[in-house]
């Protein structure tokens, strides 16, 4: 596909209902019949605009036609839709963004749950960030160490270790409400390391005020009883146990070792240590049909847990996932067919949704929706919301500090330059927290 483009600030615009049709294919600029100007698009007739919403809907009525395909979402292409629910009625956001009344009805659900909790800008949420792997699955694109390739899990928790120290000092933990470690797969650490951090977290960050603490204990190879037993030691309240898929072909396809049998016996004995439990799915995978979306929810069916999230494959650059996506056979449209059956078996199951965020380059344009049973993750909220402060430690760690507005501040992405660089993290994280 081909536009001639005579106003360059209009690229993301058609880049972004493009990409809701076509994911495969790059959109390319150059002279061509398919002409965008300074206040109009000419493809056969010619349409005038006066606003970049008012270009996006010509653009997805143009595509829509080639394509023969409209979308749920309509025009609407950020990563939180949450927040368009907040000064507009339903009538207003359907005409404005063409989307559909499920989707509507979806928000305003997630809403109405997010309503009923007590969010308070003057609490904090921790965040922990451990990036090892035992091995990296072919659609992550994330900064993860493989650690049996280089183990420097040691020397990386040692730096890890003072800067939680360090700059807890000017956090009032009676103020941390919830904590969550994730990666990576944090329960990569060996169990002497495993420790060692929950000693740090439990002496800088726990105390009574404390609701939740997440521990992503997200790949079966990684875990073991003992390490659950450490887990609930030291108080942490809920795991994220993440299969994606119990399909062994997608499995491997994705560079996946996974062990089911294994997984759902840990899954066992983490419910009688008394853990909330969420489980992961992603739908859109390569071999993953509609059938082995059946298959999953019929586990899932038997196991009941408290939590589930269910994510549409975003096409991550750089993952070896993409080019392989690119290249192979898949079934058009196949996450939407999945989603329409999870949300049939989440109503049927008793289960809420709770928090919706959107990806770059997610396939058909879709969402990702986490689902509870009783309780919802109130961490996932806040993150998605940008409801209270989250302190992020370690490599790639974000943090948003709430004060007259949201200050970013992001750890250095790559161990070197994180352990060269830890003092001025310290230092800059302890003067955006005293503000």
């Amino acid at each position: 596909m081909k536009i001639q483009l005579e106003d360059k600030r209009y690229q993301k615009e058609c880049i972004d209902i493009f990409t809701i049709f076509d994911l495969k294919q790059n959109l390319e600029f150059g002279e061509c019949d398919f002409v965008i100007g300074k206040d109009y698009v000419k493809k056969d007739i010619t349409y005038p605009f006066t606003t970049r919403l008012e270009l996006k809907k010509i653009l997805y009525t143009i595509f829509s036609k080639k394509y023969n395909y409209t979308n749920d979402w309509g025009i609407l292409t950020g990563t939180k839709p949450s927040k368009i629910l907040r000064n507009h009625t339903d009538e207003e956001l359907k005409q404005m963004y063409l989307i559909n009344d499920e989707n509507l009805k979806l928000l305003r659900d997630i809403d109405k749950v997010q309503s009923s909790i007590d969010f308070d800008e003057k609490n904090y949420n921790i965040y922990i960030n451990i990036p090892f792997c035992p091995s990296r699955c072919d659609y992550c694109s994330f900064p993860t160490i493989v650690y049996k390739n280089n183990d420097r899990r040691e020397e990386y928790l040692g730096y890890l270790l003072k800067e939680i120290t360090e700059a807890s000092k000017s956090i009032d933990k009676y103020k941390i409400k919830t904590i969550y470690v994730g990666g990576g797969t944090p329960t990569s650490l060996d169990y002497t390391m495993l420790e060692k951090l929950l000693k740090a977290i439990e002496e800088c960050f726990v105390s009574e005020n404390l609701l939740e603490y997440t521990f992503e204990a997200g790949r079966e190879d990684s875990l073991d009883f003992d390490k659950l037993k450490l887990l609930r030691k030291y108080n942490v309240t809920r795991i994220s146990l993440n299969p994606q898929t119990f399909n062994e072909k997608a499995l491997k396809a994705m560079g996946r070792i996974q062990n089911n049998e294994n997984l759902i016996d840990l899954y066992t004995q983490a419910k009688d240590l008394g853990f909330v439990i969420n489980m992961d799915f992603i739908l859109g995978l390569l071999y993953d049909d509609v059938n082995n979306t059946k298959k999953n929810l019929e586990i899932l069916s038997r196991l009941q847990p408290d939590n589930i999230t269910f994510h549409t494959l975003s096409i991550k650059n750089g993952s070896k996932y993409s080019q392989r996506y690119d290249k192979e056979n898949f079934e058009e449209n196949i996450a939407e067919k999945q989603m329409q059956l999870v949300k049939k078996w989440t109503s049927q199951n008793n289960y809420s949704p709770y928090y919706l965020y959107r990806q770059k380059n997610i396939l058909n344009n879709m969402e990702n929706i986490g689902y509870c049973k009783e309780i919802p993750s109130r961490y996932n909220i806040v993150i998605n919301e940008e409801l209270e402060s989250i302190i992020g430690f370690g490599m790639t760690a974000n943090s948003k500090i709430i004060k007259d507005g949201i200050i970013k501040y992001t750890n250095y992405k790559n161990l070197r330059d994180y352990s060269e660089k830890l003092d001025e993290i310290i230092k800059r994280k302890v003067e955006i927290i005293n503000g």
